[in-house]
């Protein structure tokens, strides 16, 4: 396993293995996985653990070997970010190399190798490996990744409203790397023996674009998240709107304060509250201070501690940008919401306003407009009716799949991939066979990997040279 998050970290993607890995791992698998220490989100080490330091092996969990590697603190700029990834990326290649090896040695062979995006870069380490160990390689895609990256030029860092040349040249390098590892990704995926995805929209595109192994293992909240309506409901007072999770780019919740100011000129008080962290939470603090409007910003919470915002929230927010990868993602707060009874304030398009609608579990509204969003506020503040939905989260849930479902069908669909690697002549093996006979040697991996990179850097360093000749 290639990932860029792990326990002891908090995050949907860390909650995700932790459910599926160990499900795995009681049913006796056994998982090698290749990860940084832990510094998700804040870019520092957050541990003293010394299981959880640079080059620690970590096997006090049963069917569970861990190797940590290298990493490069960071701060909340894409650039910084950009550099700890691609630090992690190189010593992910050597470390993981070094764990074949060992479990080959040790009698328990790896048989396949599985990464999770994002990070781009597990991708590229995956690749990487699969093609030098000759493994089958599976890669958990989660959001329409490369896709968003086409939206790169919306990324900007609020922290550095102006940026002098040489930053703006720097930046501008980054952008085309990013976009070229884009296109880089797009190769990987392509050869993937297996794509998993978390929404049934996203496989379904990918199944479009002739990838012939794509399924679908949706993420699910715990059931043990309890009811959170208060009763008597609250008929008076301001309406309460509460929003949990990342505070990014592709969140957009500019739109959020603005439709409260909206509300506000309409006579209706909507208090929000903002409990998480991200590259524009101070983005937002200025915009709700020049608009005047009442937002609480509380910072990251432990998970345990949402329960107690539901409960004081009368309708959850879940918010993404009218990018149209986004139609492609089902935030996963909205499980949790679903799972916790609360009415959703849906601010999304494609399957996740789907999902909301057919469990009629709140309201949907096109994202990115401040109007509408208002004016479904105002509504729901003259007629609080509309927040009981008690009982639908629970109903839409038991039509779907269990946690134990889809935990089989994710191993069921790897297991798959590897039997068909012991099988000669099946047509999985020799797929893989041919890629890792044409892609085997070190130098000529990194010459297709890096092959994309280098007419865009040839660009960006004629051009630099051209502005410091002037």
């Amino acid at each position: 396993m290639i990932s860029q998050y792990w326990h002891p970290e908090q995050g949907v993607v860390q909650r995700r293995l932790a459910w599926i890995l160990g499900d795995a791992a009681r049913a006796g698998h056994h998982i090698t996985a290749v990860v940084p220490p832990p510094h998700y989100p804040g870019g520092q080490l957050m541990s003293d653990d010394p299981r959880n330091q640079t080059g620690a092996v970590d096997r006090s969990t049963p069917h569970f070997t861990v190797y940590r590697c290298r990493f490069r603190p960071h701060d909340a700029s894409i650039v910084s970010r950009v550099q700890d990834q691609a630090v992690i990326m190189c010593s992910q290649i050597i470390t993981a190399s070094r764990a074949i090896r060992n479990a080959r040695a040790a009698g328990n062979p790896v048989e396949v190798i599985v990464c999770t995006v994002p990070a781009l870069p597990s991708a590229f380490v995956a690749y990487a490996l699969s093609r030098l160990h000759r493994l089958p390689l599976v890669v958990e895609l989660r959001d329409a990744w490369p896709e968003i990256l086409e939206y790169i030029d919306q990324w900007n860092d609020p922290q550095r409203p102006t940026m002098n040349p040489w930053a703006k040249t720097k930046r501008a390098l980054f952008h085309v790397l990013l976009l070229t590892g884009g296109r880089a990704l797009r190769f990987v995926l392509s050869r993937a023996d297996l794509l998993i995805t978390t929404t049934g929209t996203l496989a379904a595109e990918h199944t479009r674009r002739g990838h012939p192994n794509v399924i679908a293992v949706r993420n699910r909240a715990g059931s043990g998240i309890p009811n959170c309506n208060a009763y008597p409901a609250r008929g008076f007072g301001p309406l309460r709107v509460f929003y949990g999770g990342t505070v990014g780019r592709a969140q957009g919740l500019t739109n959020a304060i603005e439709a409260v100011a909206l509300a506000k000129q309409q006579g209706v008080e909507v208090e929000l509250r903002i409990t998480g962290g991200g590259v524009f939470v101070k983005a937002l603090e200025r915009l709700a201070h020049k608009l005047a409007v009442d937002v609480d910003f509380t910072g990251r919470i432990p998970f345990e501690e949402m329960v107690g915002n539901y409960q004081w929230a009368d309708t959850v927010l879940v918010h993404l940008q009218n990018w149209r990868p986004m139609e492609y993602t089902i935030p996963s707060k909205l499980f949790e919401i679903m799972w916790a009874e609360k009415h959703v304030t849906a601010a999304v398009a494609g399957e996740a306003a789907q999902i909301v609608a057919e469990s009629q579990i709140g309201d949907v509204v096109p994202p990115m407009d401040p109007q509408a969003l208002a004016d479904l506020w105002v509504a729901i503040a003259q007629d609080r009716s509309r927040l009981a939905v008690d009982g639908r989260g629970n109903a839409w849930f038991r039509q779907g799949s269990t946690l134990e479902e889809l935990t089989d069908r994710w191993v069921h669909a790897i297991g798959k991939v590897v039997n068909a690697q012991h099988q000669p002549h099946s047509p999985l093996s020799q797929r893989t066979a041919r890629k890792a006979q044409a892609t085997f040697h070190p130098v000529h991996l990194l010459q297709r990997i890096s092959e994309p990179l280098v007419q865009p850097v040839r660009r960006i360093t004629t051009a630099v040279r051209k502005r410091h000749s002037q």
